[in-house]
Protein backbone atom coordinates (compact mmCIF):
# COMPACT_ATOMS: atom_id res chain seq x y z
CA UNK A 1 0.00 0.00 0.00
CA UNK A 2 2.80 2.62 1.13
CA UNK A 3 4.58 1.56 -2.51
CA UNK A 4 1.48 2.00 -4.30
CA UNK A 5 0.76 5.67 -3.23
CA UNK A 6 4.37 6.91 -3.18
CA UNK A 7 4.61 5.88 -6.80
CA UNK A 8 1.41 8.08 -7.41
CA UNK A 9 3.18 10.51 -5.34
CA UNK A 10 5.84 10.69 -7.44
CA UNK A 11 3.70 10.71 -10.78
CA UNK A 12 1.74 13.84 -9.65
CA UNK A 13 5.03 15.73 -8.50
CA UNK A 14 6.17 14.73 -11.61
CA UNK A 15 3.55 16.56 -13.72
CA UNK A 16 4.46 19.94 -11.66
CA UNK A 17 7.72 19.45 -11.48
CA UNK A 18 7.57 19.48 -15.43
CA UNK A 19 4.77 21.69 -15.78
CA UNK A 20 6.63 24.26 -13.54
CA UNK A 21 10.62 23.96 -14.38
CA UNK A 22 10.89 27.36 -12.50
CA UNK A 23 11.22 25.39 -9.62
CA UNK A 24 14.07 23.86 -10.40
CA UNK A 25 13.40 20.42 -9.22
CA UNK A 26 14.13 18.40 -11.87
CA UNK A 27 16.41 16.19 -9.79
CA UNK A 28 13.12 15.21 -8.46
CA UNK A 29 11.93 13.17 -11.25
CA UNK A 30 12.68 9.49 -10.53
CA UNK A 31 10.57 7.30 -12.48
CA UNK A 32 12.11 7.70 -15.79
CA UNK A 33 15.63 6.43 -14.09
CA UNK A 34 14.10 2.88 -13.23
CA UNK A 35 14.80 0.57 -15.25
CA UNK A 36 11.73 -1.70 -15.34
CA UNK A 37 12.78 -5.07 -16.93
CA UNK A 38 16.13 -5.40 -14.82
CA UNK A 39 14.81 -3.70 -11.66
CA UNK A 40 17.49 -0.84 -11.08
CA UNK A 41 17.64 2.78 -11.33
CA UNK A 42 19.97 5.01 -12.30
CA UNK A 43 21.01 8.37 -10.39
CA UNK A 44 23.73 10.34 -10.74
CA UNK A 45 25.66 7.79 -12.93
CA UNK A 46 25.71 5.27 -10.81
CA UNK A 47 22.85 2.54 -11.16
CA UNK A 48 21.17 0.63 -7.91
CA UNK A 49 19.54 -2.45 -7.42
CA UNK A 50 15.94 -1.86 -6.31
CA UNK A 51 14.27 -3.91 -3.46
CA UNK A 52 11.46 -4.60 -5.15
CA UNK A 53 11.07 -5.33 -8.92
CA UNK A 54 7.25 -4.86 -9.29
CA UNK A 55 5.97 -1.96 -11.07
CA UNK A 56 2.65 -2.37 -12.57
CA UNK A 57 1.34 0.77 -12.23
CA UNK A 58 4.41 2.30 -14.10
CA UNK A 59 4.02 2.52 -17.98
CA UNK A 60 7.85 2.14 -19.33
CA UNK A 61 6.30 4.67 -22.01
CA UNK A 62 5.28 7.80 -19.77
CA UNK A 63 6.20 6.67 -16.16
CA UNK A 64 4.32 9.80 -15.03
CA UNK A 65 1.13 9.15 -16.21
CA UNK A 66 -1.74 7.62 -13.94
CA UNK A 67 -3.37 4.64 -14.86
CA UNK A 68 -6.77 4.72 -15.04
CA UNK A 69 -7.15 3.14 -11.54
CA UNK A 70 -4.87 5.12 -9.83
CA UNK A 71 -6.62 8.55 -11.71
CA UNK A 72 -9.92 6.88 -10.12
CA UNK A 73 -8.70 6.66 -6.49
CA UNK A 74 -7.39 10.16 -6.33
CA UNK A 75 -10.91 11.18 -7.21
CA UNK A 76 -11.85 9.09 -4.29
CA UNK A 77 -9.51 10.46 -2.38
CA UNK A 78 -10.14 14.34 -3.33
CA UNK A 79 -14.03 13.71 -2.66
CA UNK A 80 -13.62 12.15 0.79
CA UNK A 81 -11.43 15.07 1.59
CA UNK A 82 -13.85 17.80 0.16
CA UNK A 83 -16.30 16.26 2.01
CA UNK A 84 -15.02 16.24 5.03
CA UNK A 85 -16.73 18.06 8.23
CA UNK A 86 -13.81 18.09 10.08
CA UNK A 87 -11.58 19.28 7.60
CA UNK A 88 -13.90 22.33 7.19
CA UNK A 89 -14.76 23.10 10.89
CA UNK A 90 -10.92 23.03 11.03
CA UNK A 91 -10.55 25.39 8.42
CA UNK A 92 -13.12 27.97 9.14
CA UNK A 93 -11.70 28.28 12.98
CA UNK A 94 -8.02 28.45 11.34
CA UNK A 95 -9.35 31.52 9.74
CA UNK A 96 -11.56 32.71 12.37
CA UNK A 97 -8.79 32.96 14.42
CA UNK A 98 -5.73 34.46 11.96
CA UNK A 99 -6.36 38.07 11.57
CA UNK A 100 -4.54 38.02 8.34
CA UNK A 101 -6.52 35.09 6.87
CA UNK A 102 -7.04 36.35 3.46
CA UNK A 103 -9.32 34.68 0.79
CA UNK A 104 -8.43 31.23 -0.11
CA UNK A 105 -4.94 32.17 1.83
CA UNK A 106 -4.89 28.08 2.88
CA UNK A 107 -5.71 26.80 -0.25
CA UNK A 108 -2.57 24.78 -1.31
CA UNK A 109 -2.59 22.92 1.80
CA UNK A 110 -6.28 22.16 1.28
CA UNK A 111 -6.33 22.26 -2.73
CA UNK A 112 -10.39 22.02 -3.09
CA UNK A 113 -11.67 24.14 -0.32
CA UNK A 114 -12.15 28.29 -0.49
CA UNK A 115 -14.59 30.55 1.98
CA UNK A 116 -16.43 33.46 0.81
CA UNK A 117 -14.98 36.21 2.56
CA UNK A 118 -16.92 35.56 5.90
CA UNK A 119 -15.13 32.40 5.95
CA UNK A 120 -18.64 30.62 5.57
CA UNK A 121 -20.53 29.25 2.44
CA UNK A 122 -17.53 26.88 1.36
CA UNK A 123 -16.56 26.72 -2.73
CA UNK A 124 -15.94 23.11 -3.58
CA UNK A 125 -13.84 22.67 -6.72
CA UNK A 126 -13.45 19.37 -8.58
CA UNK A 127 -10.16 17.45 -8.65
CA UNK A 128 -8.57 17.94 -12.20
CA UNK A 129 -5.26 17.25 -13.41
CA UNK A 130 -3.84 19.65 -15.55
CA UNK A 131 -4.67 19.27 -18.81
CA UNK A 132 -7.88 17.73 -18.83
Amino acid sequence: MHKAITIIQFKLEGEIIRRRPEFGMDDRLLLHRIDLKRGTINLDGKEYELKGKNWPTINPKDPYALSIEEEDLMHRIHHSFECSEKLKKTYALACSVTVACTRCAIQPAVSCLCPDERGRDVEKRPYRRPGI
